[in-house]
């Protein structure tokens, strides 16, 4: 196994550390910018290698101490030893390095700084907690960093405070069930107001299993607690008592246990709000036509609704679809049209051939991008088109394809969504 010294340059996407040893690249999980280390090899390709730290010889000047017992093993945070200004710094990087590397695309006075999340702690609002019983007892937490082993936490600083709460008695609950080894997930949402869980089962629930868990959403007060036998389509309300919610440019969002919701809702609140700004105080004519493509429960939808004289929400996702319905109810707007679309499929997009042309097109696809839709509004040609991004290679791809198509990138700006971790979110702005 090798072993030796290694200086680190810097930080570049997924978090790793990047040194050269050898004149071959070198990443190291946990490092910091200027790290004097000794690393253990443990994987080698042909042009670069993955290590993991052996001992810090030399620390940067920018490693903190990062608070956190499992930090290191846990695979949730990757930035957490970074002092916070230099974690912004890096994630800027990735997007203007993505941008010019994979996209061609200049960043010169085209990236914004990175928006700082209102909240540095306890922000993450939706988690999927990984369940193994062993001798022991019972291991809650998240997976070490790319394995399936899980990593027991006795609380998760990023987590809202509520589900920290709920941690223990998890544990106790699940180790009184009949079922306990067939459950190998909880996913926990905290709305503004109440939490909701989903218990995933690899086999149906015993009544006394069924009794047990009601007995808990009764105890802790859960208004919503769900359950999910395998697929998607066996996912059933077990309890479910109020309603869980939160709100956004003065819409109140229904959603429940499995819906996507952005992790971080103060900074969420933030992202629909730039975007919003991004359009101006008013947009097109009585007549003007928005897409809202990948649209979910509404979170963006309900607020374009305010802009234009139609919106189009398209979404493959029927519960999601459904919610958005529910939604667009409660907010007594009637100028939303749900679609029902799976827009990475070449079916789903032939369905916007059926659409009003589109003034604006909203879109916030899922990590892998939308290559293929991207294709497509490059031949619709609506004047402006408004990227909302998670993952900084997949958006610099697709950019690529729209500035080639004669767009114009007016502006990009990184949006801290998910503190001391490496992702980060973006909202691009291409006019033609």
């Amino acid at each position: 196994m090798d072993e030796f010294e290694l200086t680190i340059n810097k930080i570049v996407p997924g978090g790793f550390g990047l040194g050269f040893h050898m004149e071959k690249a070198v990443f190291v999980p946990f490092s910091a910018p200027g790290d004097q280390l000794l690393v253990t090899v443990d994987k080698k390709h042909k042009n670069h290698s993955f290590a993991t730290i052996k001992k810090i010889i030399t620390p940067g000047l920018d490693r903190v101490p990062p608070d956190c017992a499992v930090y290191g093993e846990c695979g949730g945070c990757q930035l957490r030893h970074l002092k916070k200004p230099l974690q912004g710094e890096i994630k800027t990087a990735f997007v203007e390095e993505s941008l010019q590397r994979i996209g061609k695309i200049k960043p010169d006075g085209v990236v914004s700084p990175i928006v700082a999340s209102p909240w540095g702690g306890g922000y993450r609002r939706r988690t999927g907690l990984k369940v193994k019983v062993v001798k022991s007892g019972v291991l809650l937490g998240f997976f070490a960093a790319a394995t399936h082993r899980v990593v027991d936490i006795a609380s998760c600083p990023i987590l809202d405070h509520r589900i920290n709460d709920l941690l223990n008695p998890l544990r106790e609950l699940i180790l009184s069930l009949e079922g306990k080894n067939y459950l190998p997930e909880v996913d926990c949402v905290a709305g503004d107001e109440n939490i909701g869980l989903l218990f995933h089962t690899l086999r149906a629930f015993s009544k006394f299993d069924v009794d047990k868990l009601k007995a808990f959403a009764n105890e802790y007060k859960i208004p919503q607690l769900w359950i999910q036998q395998g697929k998607k389509s066996r996912l059933r309300s077990l309890h479910s008592n109020r309603v869980l919610h939160y709100g956004v440019e003065n819409f109140s969002i229904n959603f429940k246990p499995g819906d996507f919701i952005q992790i971080n809702g103060e900074a969420n609140g933030l992202l629909v709000a730039r975007v919003m700004e991004a359009l101006g105080p008013k947009v097109g004519d009585g007549n003007s036509v928005a897409w809202d493509l990948f649209c979910g429960i509404g979170n963006f939808t309900l607020p374009l609704a305010t802009k234009f004289a139609k919106v189009y929400g398209v979404e493959s996702n029927p519960r999601a679809l459904d919610r958005l319905k529910g939604n667009v109810k409660i907010a007594a707007l009637n100028n939303i049209v749900p679609i029902k679309a799976d827009l990475l499929k070449p079916a789903g997009l032939d369905r916007l051939k059926e659409l009003e042309s589109a003034d604006l097109v909203l879109l916030d696809p899922p990590r892998s991008g939308g290559l293929e839709l991207i294709k497509r509004l490059a031949k619709y040609r609506p004047q402006r088109v408004v990227y909302v991004s998670c993952d900084p290679a997949t958006f610099a791809r697709d950019a690529g394809v729209l500035v080639s198509a004669g767009y114009i990138l007016k502006s990009l700006l990184p949006i801290d969504l998910f503190p001391q971790t490496s992702h980060v979110e973006m909202v691009g702005v291409f006019e033609i």
